[in-house]
């Protein structure tokens, strides 16, 4: 039996037995480490998804209340309650508002000139 325990053949057997031991506990290995991977990137995306369920929730929430079904008949529809005065405006009556700030802003300028140089512009100009 020694002598077939220190034969070529049998470490020749034995190293085979290794290799093929070896190659499956690394296939192993590797297929634990891709499937430990997969499982923190899933655990991530739960989490995201979580954080997502909430944002939906709360805007859910915001949508069911009345508050919100009353803002959006004034803004888009232009509903009143009773007893309230509707005021639109308009792109024209924000031209006219704005043409009235900057005559405001002339005039403020021509007041800051003194009396002296009014009349000198007055005669001279």
């Amino acid at each position: 039996m020694s002598r077939f325990l220190k034969s070529r053949f049998f470490v020749l057997i034995l190293t085979i037995g290794l290799a093929v031991f070896l190659t499956g506990f690394i296939k192993v290995f590797l297929r634990d480490w891709q499937i430990r991977k997969e499982i923190n990137q899933l655990e991530k995306s739960k989490i995201e998804l979580e954080q997502k369920k909430i944002q939906i929730l709360d805007y859910l929430k915001e949508i069911e209340s009345e508050d919100f079904a009353e803002r959006e008949a004034r803004l888009h529809y232009g509903l009143a309650k009773d007893g309230e005065n509707l005021v639109i405006i308009t792109d024209e009556a924000k031209k006219v508002s704005g043409a009235a700030k900057n005559l405001e802003k002339a005039k403020s300028e021509e007041e800051e000139i003194p009396n002296f140089k009014k009349w000198w512009f007055y005669f001279f100009k």
